[in-house]
């Protein structure tokens, strides 16, 4: 991403507003030994499958899903097949790709951060899914450096606009364009009332996209988390 930018003459800084651990206790791992039983486990992040492979358990047993097609690329590099992405690689895609499946299957469990959203676990529980859900990982907001005002903020997640909504007042914003990754991202930021567009996809060519059209050959803030 840095890189695309880059090459199109933005200053780009980088800036982490979470960070993510593992939960390794001892019930969370008799829990993750139990989601193995379900015919699909989903890991809805790189860092939920961070946090798996802390756990110490192997994947085996269900067919594997991802929200996001980042994860899928990580799973199938350790020789892991992955059956299901969402298309928008997110979780209502996800959930969508998951009711066109024939037979339906009739459990899924999922892995997920305690600031995970239940669109996926309602949905499916709905269509009448058996669904297992467990915390696999905490995400932990972290403070920007309040001297970085860039042109332009680029924010990943619900939680990194969080993150930016308690360091920062909503006067010192004001001249910042920002460009949310999501629909959720996007209405975080819509209900603290700051202007900004949506990218069209989530992946590099979408955001770069989205920053070209909001500002030309100024300096651009890529608000980024793992």
């Amino acid at each position: 991403m840095a890189e695309a930018l880059a090459q199109h003459g933005f200053r780009v800084l980088h800036q982490p507003l979470i960070a993510t651990k593992p939960i390794l206790s001892e019930k969370v791992k008799i829990a993750a030994l139990e989601l193995l039983t379900a015919e699909l486990l989903v890991l809805t992040s790189p860092s939920c499958l961070k946090a798996w492979e802390a756990l110490g358990i192997m994947l085996v047993g269900p067919k594997l899903a991802t929200i996001g097609e980042k994860t899928a690329e990580r799973l199938r590099l350790k020789g892991l097949e992955v059956s299901l992405t969402g298309e928008a690689q997110n979780a209502k895609s996800l959930t969508e790709a998951f009711l066109e499946l024939e037979p339906l299957p009739k459990s899924v469990a999922i892995a997920k951060s305690d600031r995970g959203l239940d669109i996926l676990e309602s949905s499916l529980s709905q269509a009448g899914i058996e669904v297992k859900s467990l915390i696999i990982y905490q995400t932990i907001l972290k403070r920007p450096d309040l001297n970085l005002k860039p042109d332009v903020m680029v924010l990943a997640s619900p939680s990194a606009v969080e993150a930016l909504a308690k360091a920062y007042q909503a006067k010192d914003l004001t001249e910042i364009k920002f460009i949310a990754i999501g629909k959720t991202t996007s209405q975080n930021l819509a209900s603290l009332g700051f202007n900004h567009d949506i990218s069209p996809s989530p992946n590099t060519a979408g955001i770069l996209e989205a920053v070209l059209n909001s500002i030309s050959q100024k300096d651009v803030a890529i608000k980024t988390f793992l």
